[in-house]
């Protein structure tokens, strides 16, 4: 709420209270603990949201899941055809630490191992006051741009720098 009325009064959004609505109705949260977690019940409460609710995905976002260095080719498999089958991005995160090998783009290989799956890789590198946002891989550009963004780890907005 504190970021959609931000973005309003940034924007001088006319009728807040609808579009706040259109966006309510338009996102679907679900959380699970870690020791809940599978697969098969983010797919069943997407399936019971689709059939229910006539809810379409266009993003999925996996926050903690999958552990990278722990994951298998099937379970990076098994998410790509989650977004395959509702035609939709898929995001994840993963945790890597300063220490962690990588390779010549500054990929973790935990994750690097996996590049075949992935189309973006976006670093967040924290800096004094904020976190830069570094792109590691832009589908198959070998050129990799610049971002100019930063995230507000106050707000966790991200901002033109």
């Amino acid at each position: 709420d504190e970021i959609f009325n931000d973005l309003a009064e940034s924007q001088k959004l006319e009728r807040r209270e609808r579009a706040h609505l259109i966006v309510e109705r338009n996102r679907l949260i679900q959380t699970y603990g870690r020791e809940s977690f599978s697969m098969d019940k983010v797919k069943q409460g997407i399936q019971l949201a689709h059939d229910h609710m006539q809810f379409e995905p266009e993003v999925i976002i996996l926050d903690g899941w999958p552990k990278f260095s722990e994951a298998t080719e099937d379970d990076i498999k098994e998410i790509a055809a989650l977004a395959k089958q509702y035609n939709c991005e898929l995001w994840v995160s993963a945790r890597a630490r300063r220490e962690d090998e990588r390779d010549e783009r500054g990929v973790p290989t935990k994750i690097s191992r996996f590049d075949s799956y992935l189309s973006v890789v976006i670093n967040l590198e924290p800096e004094a006051d904020h976190i830069r946002l570094q792109l590691l891989k832009d589908h198959d550009n070998s050129d990799v741009a610049s971002l100019f963004l930063e995230l507000d780890p106050r707000t966790l907005l991200v901002k033109w720098r």
